[in-house]
């Protein structure tokens, strides 16, 4: 499934096929839309129910062939065999292909598998899983998950390492007589956060193309109603893949639609999931001082359209229409913000609700805008997560 991102879908993947203006789609569009951005009808019928979402231009998309871009669909069927995966079969030239519809016998509908979005090794460790016995996983986060998402730095996730486990176990046969220390144990592989599960402190908590999207790691979760249960996790990459796996704080320019991401003394521009020409850049380049070598949350204020950035005790005010930094910036946070913590975790502005929220720890500070007063402390878990 080709999940969406913004719209009025809810997340919703795309329903193949849909009818638009009296045509009929197996494929994400850009018909009806100026700004070239790709979507999809998230029910059967866009002209009766009017629900669509925006198709991520990310690893699941293709590059040439005759689709336009459309994701892979996996299984598919090709000469008569079915293909788990991107394939060279029929080629002689070595390019990874696959097709855009479950058959393409019946359809033709194919693209190559960019490089960006597929990695050959993990196609081949993929593969290789399933060589030794293990199915495709639920987990979004392993490597034998069905939707293949570029990973800059793959690890063995544990439900990975636990499938195999299961498969082969761990030999227990001890020779007789001393015999060498044992070693360490061996380190687990990374495991992927379940809400309501584990206490999660979030990264970055953002309210983008009107969707609210929680970071933790290289995962993240959704939802349209801020205070709904977010689905998820779902992998960053599959929207982001160039962001690095973990971020410090990300927010959207409301002005143009961009989010903007932190990581260490860097930060992306994304425009939609297509991240702009030059970046990453140095945070020096957003006026910030050398000494600030990473962000803790940042977000951007309906009451002033400012952005404001903060950093262990301090914060800058950004102008998103100069483009610089204000010059009374820094200021120390408790001189500002009555109330709000240093060394934050996240901030969120939910454009002219009229609050503001900063995340730290478990809890959340509700701050309203007009008096700049802390008007409610609360647990994450029950009121962010529907926990």
């Amino acid at each position: 499934a080709l999940f969406t991102m913004g719209g009025n879908g809810e997340g919703q993947p795309c329903k193949f096929p849909f009818k638009f203006q009296g045509q009929s789609y197996d494929q994400c569009t850009t018909e009806g839309r100026t700004d070239g951005y790709r979507w999809c009808g998230t029910t059967e019928d866009y002209d009766r129910d009017k629900k669509y979402g925006f198709c991520p231009e990310t690893a699941m998309s293709t590059v040439g062939g005759n689709s336009e871009g459309a994701p892979c669909v996996f299984p598919f069927i090709f000469l008569g065999n079915k293909y788990e995966s991107c394939t060279s079969a029929g080629r002689n030239d070595g390019k990874l292909w696959c097709a855009c519809t479950s058959s393409y016998d019946d359809d033709r509908k194919w693209g190559f598998c960019p490089d960006q979005g597929y990695s050959l090794f993990l196609v081949a460790a993929h593969e290789f899983g399933h060589a030794m016995g293990l199915e495709h996983s639920e987990d979004p986060g392993a490597l034998m998950a069905p939707i293949y998402t570029y990973t800059k730095n793959f690890r063995l996730s544990q439900d990975d390492i636990k499938g195999i486990q299961e498969l082969y176990e761990v030999s227990t046969d001890v020779e007789p007589g001393p015999g060498p220390r044992p070693g360490p144990r061996p380190t687990l592989g990374p495991v992927t956060p379940e809400l309501c599960k584990h206490d999660i402190i979030f990264d970055g908590v953002a309210q983008i193309r009107g969707e609210t999207f929680f970071f933790k790691d290289r995962f993240m979760w959704r939802t349209v109603n801020p205070r709904g249960k977010p689905t998820g996790p779902l992998l960053v990459a599959t929207f982001w893949p160039d962001l690095p796996e973990k971020i410090d704080a990300v927010y959207e320019a409301p002005q143009d639609e961009k989010a903007v991401f932190f990581s260490g003394n860097e930060y992306w521009v994304y425009s939609a999931s297509n991240l702009d020409r030059g970046y990453p850049k140095k945070l020096t380049n957003l006026g910030l001082p050398p000494d600030v070598q990473r962000v803790d949350a940042a977000f951007n204020w309906g009451r002033n359209k400012r952005t404001y950035i903060f950093a262990g005790d301090r914060y800058w005010k950004y102008n998103e229409e100069k483009k610089k930094m204000e010059l009374a910036s820094p200021k120390f946070i408790a001189d500002s913000w009555n109330g709000v913590p240093d060394n934050l975790d996240a901030a969120l502005g939910l454009g002219d609700s009229g609050y503001t929220y900063f995340f730290k720890d478990q809890y959340y500070l509700q701050m309203e805008d007009k008096s700049l007063k802390i008007v409610k402390i609360g647990k994450i878990n029950s009121d962010w997560l529907g926990c």
